[in-house]
């Protein structure tokens, strides 16, 4: 048996997308772990540091970027998991240092989870999850499902990256996801 890393991806990237006719997937195999590496970011490079519907060109989530401008600044004295603009600012910046090609860790943020009424977001050391609290999934209100264990890519392992960027703005999101997985093959 032999092993191969298997990179897929599906993206609606330069774009947005309505439905499946706006995306397409591409699948990539690798003969080792370091060159899938390789290979997720040069990917990261390609859509990240390019300008287009989700990225700003530097790393950043465009949508992601909008959504922390607007959050309030304190916290709520009464809840610890209140999801502040200074957590979010963190994972943002941790989340542009992976773009970058680097890995990262998020020290001053705690493993948990936390939510400001709209979005939660769990943080577990080696990733995130970002996606719709209770009050946005019952006012209808488009949440972002952002889900990923790729800020330190050292261990060999399956990882992980889903973007799809509905921050509430009114035009359709745009989608990025991407796995490299091992698979053994005769």
């Amino acid at each position: 048996m032999k092993d191969i890393w298997v990179l897929s991806v599906k993206t609606s990237l330069p774009g947005t997308f309505y439905n499946s006719n706006d995306t397409h997937t591409d699948f990539f195999a690798y003969d080792s772990f370091e060159k899938g590496r390789a290979a997720v970011r040069e990917l990261f490079c390609k859509y990240a540091l390019n300008k287009n519907s989700m990225f700003d060109g530097n790393g950043k989530i465009t949508q992601l970027s909008r959504y922390i401008d607007i959050m309030d600044e304190g916290d709520d004295p009464e809840n610890d998991e209140y999801l502040t603009k200074e957590i979010m600012s963190a994972v943002e910046e941790a989340l542009r240092l992976v773009f970058n090609g680097r890995d990262v860790s998020i020290e001053a943020l705690e493993e948990g989870y936390y939510h400001d009424w709209c979005i939660y977001m769990e943080y577990f050391g080696l990733g995130v999850a970002i996606g719709g609290d209770d009050l946005s999934n019952s006012d209808d209100y488009c949440v972002p499902d952002i889900n990923t264990n790729m800020f330190s890519m050292q261990e060999e392992m399956d990882y992980y990256m889903y973007i799809v960027d509905d921050f509430g703005q009114d035009e359709h999101p745009a989608m990025l996801l991407i796995d490299l997985k091992k698979v053994s093959v005769s």
